[in-house]
């Protein structure tokens, strides 16, 4: 075998052999990525604390949460006041009544998906589905 035909079988060799390897590196899986931490997410009183717009079965409304767990919200010429929190269930809870009526008093339930902050009434007025949409 002469020089040159050496030479370029050895480089044809090593091509081959990279080749290979490269291929094999392209056609495997990625690694699969941990969303544990983004699945898990939940919310908290932090989270809800300031301006919305609430998306109460089609009708918008303008609410306001405090870090005091005050609540506010308004519509039209309506205005509800009253106090909100969170229970240990994960539930956002209002308790409401109308300024012109402060006497009669609702109350509601409901478990907001943490990526959405959708979800539908559980207590109150059962399947009702809400929105939080934050005003910025």
């Amino acid at each position: 075998m002469n020089g040159h035909l050496r030479r370029f079988c050895g480089r044809a060799a090593t091509a081959l052999v990279a080749l290979a390897l490269c291929w094999q590196a392209a056609s495997a899986a990625p690694a699969p990525i941990d969303r544990s931490a983004t699945r898990n997410k939940r919310l908290c009183r932090e989270d809800l604390v300031g301006n919305w717009t609430l998306i109460w079965s089609g009708q918008r409304y303008a609410m306001t949460l405090s870090a005091a767990g005050d609540y506010e919200c308004r519509c039209g010429g309506m205005t509800y006041v009253g106090v909100w929190s969170f229970d240990h269930a994960g539930r956002f809870w209002i308790s409401e009544s109308t300024t012109y009526n402060p006497s009669f008093c609702q109350i509601y339930a409901v478990r907001l998906d943490p990526w959405t902050l959708s979800g539908r009434i559980e207590a109150g007025s059962p399947g009702t589905p809400v929105q939080l949409v934050r005003l910025r």
